[in-house]
């Protein structure tokens, strides 16, 4: 008997429902393995009938079939991909009625970037949720949204995603910050390279800094990959001596 069971292969094949229930299934503390096993029989439509020894009879549709642990996991093993943090943004659209941001911050402004960089930089340094519920105003466009556990753990994944992807559009400019590997940065740290970034955006002119945080995002990070690459190919031809 043939058994059709369709899983996402990637993030990207992921939609906006299976997103909001694997976000529902990290905000109860499920480990991988309850987690990919929860997954495999919501998306692959499947109930369980009985247990049969060892094996469980499944029922797909009209059809019933015999499956055993070994097949079950090697299910899961096709959902390995959710074990690690996605290397594209990833968002749920919509929280209620309030609409996302765009996904990959293209045409907002470097000043939203800078302070839910800000937020999540505090975020991994003291786990607190209310520096989520910031960013997640700002991400969504409304002072007034309150965030349940599955649309907190939304936030958090939208934001390393997307600086996961930052990190490969924007290479020179993000290898040279200290949390290039995703470590949390101390409150000073964080302060001092954002700091850093404004001036580097207005060559130390202070008239102009209301005029960068204007800026679209993907044109700030452009222009400081830019003068990061510079940089670094000056240090290259003539390193500094230490």
């Amino acid at each position: 008997m043939d058994i059709d069971i369709t899983l996402p292969k990637s993030w990207r094949d992921m939609n906006q429902a299976k997103l909001k229930y694997f976000f529902s299934l990290l905000s109860l503390g499920f480990s991988s393995d309850e987690l990919k096993t929860y997954c495999i029989f919501r998306w692959g439509d499947l109930e369980v009938v009985s247990q049969i020894g060892n094996s469980y009879m499944l029922k797909k549709g009209r059809k019933n079939f015999l499956a055993s642990p070994l097949l079950i996991a090697s299910c899961m093993d096709n959902l390995s991909f959710l074990d690690e943090m996605p290397t594209y943004p990833t968002n749920l659209r919509k929280i209620g009625r309030y609409e996302a941001l765009p996904h990959n911050f293209s045409e907002v402004p470097f000043k939203k970037f800078v302070m839910c960089d800000n937020l999540y930089q505090g975020y991994l340094a003291t786990k607190r949720d209310d520096l989520l519920d910031e960013m997640g105003k700002i991400l969504y466009n409304s002072g007034r949204i309150v965030l349940n556990g599955t649309e907190r753990i939304s936030v958090m994944y939208w934001w390393a995603s997307l600086k996961n992807y930052f990190n490969s559009e924007f290479k020179h400019f993000f290898n040279g910050i200290p949390n290039g590997s995703g470590n949390a940065l101390t409150g000073e740290q964080v302060k001092a390279a954002m700091n850093a970034q404004i001036r580097a955006l207005t060559g130390g002119d202070i008239t102009k800094e209301k005029e960068v945080l204007a800026m679209d995002t993907w044109r700030a990070l452009t222009e400081l990959d830019a003068k990061a690459r510079d940089y670094q190919e000056l240090e290259r031809k003539y390193p500094s001596k230490k």
